[in-house]
């Protein structure tokens, strides 16, 4: 899914979607990936509608402690199953305002990348300059 930050530039724990269809949980107990980070299986290794949904609930769960007022707002990509009925419902439920961007734009409109990003581009480059 990529990486979900809030306002005030918290990072979510991340869902990592794998290509497969069973997990060998094995891999990931003998790494260091947290305990809250979400782990999904697709045949493709994209998401999909069921994965859209665990990503959805683990997203609640997440933002919930960092709620300040009565909604969230949650801006997404135009991505299909950003707008089941299921997804809509979930969201209606848990006061979630999901903002899609219109589509093809997110790469344009890129509403994060100067807040939030911007940063994380920077000590990224450092980073990768003092490992070469």
């Amino acid at each position: 899914m990529g990486e979900t930050i809030s306002g005030d530039s918290y990072v979510l724990p991340p869902m990592i979607i794998v290509p497969g269809i069973i997990h060998q949980e094995q891999l990931y107990t003998t790494t260091s990936i947290p305990n809250d980070y979400l782990i999904g299986t697709s045949e493709t290794g994209y998401s999909n509608n069921e994965l859209t949904m665990k990503w959805l609930i683990h997203f609640e769960r997440f933002s919930f402690r960092r709620q300040v007022g009565t909604t969230r707002l949650l801006l997404l990509d135009g991505f299909g199953s950003h707008c089941t009925k299921e997804f809509i419902d979930f969201c209606d439920t848990h006061h979630i305002v999901p903002f899609c961007l219109p589509p093809h734009t997110s790469h344009l409109l890129q509403p994060l990348d100067v807040v939030v990003f911007q940063p994380y581009k920077h000590y990224h480059s450092e980073a990768v300059e003092a490992a070469t």
